[in-house]
C-alpha cells in the first residue's frame, strides 16, 4: 500500500496553511450523518421495548460490524507481532546454515 495520494496535499501543505476545502469530501458510509442516521433507525426501534438498556442497544447494533472488524485486525496485529521474532530467529538460522530449519 502506498501514500502517493497524500504527496499533492503534503506539497500544498509546505507551502501554506491547508483550509477544510482542500481536502476532500467523504464517502457516504463515513460521514457522521450517516452514523447518526442509523443510530437514529436503531435508537426508535429500541426506545418503545421498554427495556432500560435500549440506549446501549442502539449504540451496539449500529456499530458493532465496525467493532467487530476492528478487533479481528487487532487481533491479527496482535498475532504478526507476537510471531515476528520467531520469525527473525528462523530466518536468521537458515540463513547461517544454509538448509532448511
Amino acid at each position: 500500500m502506498t501514500f502517493s495520494w497524500s504527496f499533492p496535499l503534503l506539497r500544498e501543505a509546505h507551502k501554506s496553511l491547508l483550509h477544510i476545502d482542500q481536502f476532500g469530501d467523504l464517502r457516504e458510509k463515513e460521514s457522521c450523518q450517516y452514523d447518526l442516521k442509523r443510530l437514529h433507525e436503531n435508537w426508535d426501534r429500541y426506545k418503545g421495548s421498554g427495556s432500560d438498556r435500549a440506549l446501549l442497544k442502539a449504540i451496539f447494533r449500529t456499530f458493532a460490524c465496525d467493532w467487530i472488524l476492528q478487533m479481528i485486525v487487532n487481533i491479527i496485529v496482535a498475532g504478526f507481532q507476537f510471531a515476528s521474532p520467531f520469525i527473525i530467529i528462523r530466518l536468521v538460522k537458515f540463513i547461517e546454515d544454509g538448509k532448511n530449519v
